[in-house]
């Protein structure tokens, strides 16, 4: 898995959950991995995230697919 492409996510709902995050991602491609770190704390979602794809055109056209969403 070393040669996954790995983006960072942020501003999302706390509540948001891997699979969510994968589900949203996955329209741009194949997604390997997601992770969501936790507060350590609290156990809550810290509101950011990695979604990792297996090529760069997939990261690529998450990365557009996310701009032309926001603006």
């Amino acid at each position: 898995m070393s040669d996954l492409i790995s983006l960072k996510v942020d501003n999302f709902p706390f509540e948001t959950t891997t699979n969510e995050l994968t589900d949203l991602f996955s329209k741009y491609g194949e997604v390997k991995d997601c992770y969501l770190p936790k507060d350590h704390a609290t156990g809550n979602s810290r509101g950011f995230g990695f979604v990792r794809f297996g090529s760069q055109d997939e990261a690529d056209a998450a990365i557009k697919g996310c701009r032309r969403s926001s603006g």
